[in-house]
């Protein structure tokens, strides 16, 4: 285990008790495939719920409310087979959305405070565009790379009913890119390009960004 590992567990309060599992036996019993794991035990030991990935605020919170109503309640992934994942982002104001035009580039910064920002161009029906994302690394004051913002993108389309969603990033979490790649826009009109992170407002990661359009 390195140094910066065990100087982080010394700072954790008494009450949190530190397992070493090199075999990965404790994952097994309680049937995790992976780290990090997040687990919710009752009392005698039962396991209430497993998560694995980052535990953000959402997961958090759902959290507490198993442990305030053990065994009430059930998700059944079936019920929910057309249900596609989807970014949650802010309401779009066309009148703060910056202008950004082909072979440009534009920068901004993801924080807790203000996780996306909205682009947007003109463009005619059957034009093919591509869109990349990328997090810019900062220098932590140890000379090494630090922390960046993970990468998301959603393409909209905006007509007299408001706007739809045409393209929206599939990348996972730790992705230093997000990519939109050969996008066809389907009609004539004004296009938003929102640029947010993995997560959005429930995410944990922030950083500088650079968003490049590409009309091909």
């Amino acid at each position: 285990m390195g140094s910066q590992r065990r100087g982080c567990i010394r700072g954790f309060p008494a009450a949190i008790h530190v397992l070493s599992d090199p075999d990965a036996t404790l994952l097994d019993q309680i049937g995790s495939p992976g780290i990090p794991t997040s687990g919710l035990l009752a009392g005698d030991g039962t396991v209430l719920a497993i998560h694995v990935g980052t535990l953000t605020h959402a997961h958090a919170a759902l959290f507490e409310l198993i442990a305030q109503h053990p065994g009430l309640g059930y998700f059944d992934a079936a019920d929910y087979a057309d249900v596609c994942p989807a970014a949650e982002i802010a309401p779009i104001d066309p009148a703060h959305a910056i202008p950004i035009s082909a072979e440009e580039s534009a920068k901004g910064t993801i924080t807790d405070a203000n996780v996306q920002q909205v682009y947007t161009f003109n463009d005619s029906a059957g034009q093919t565009v591509t869109i990349q994302m990328s997090a810019v690394f900062r220098i932590a004051t140890s000379g090494q790379p630090d922390s960046y913002v993970e990468p998301y993108l959603v393409l909209l389309a905006e007509d007299a009913t408001g706007f739809t969603r045409i393209a929206e990033s599939s990348d996972y979490f730790y992705d230093q890119y997000a990519r939109l790649e050969s996008i066809t826009l389907p009609e004539d009109g004004t296009y938003y390009i929102v640029a947010t992170r993995f997560l959005e407002a429930d995410g944990l990661s922030a950083g500088p960004y650079e968003v490049f359009l590409l009309v091909e």
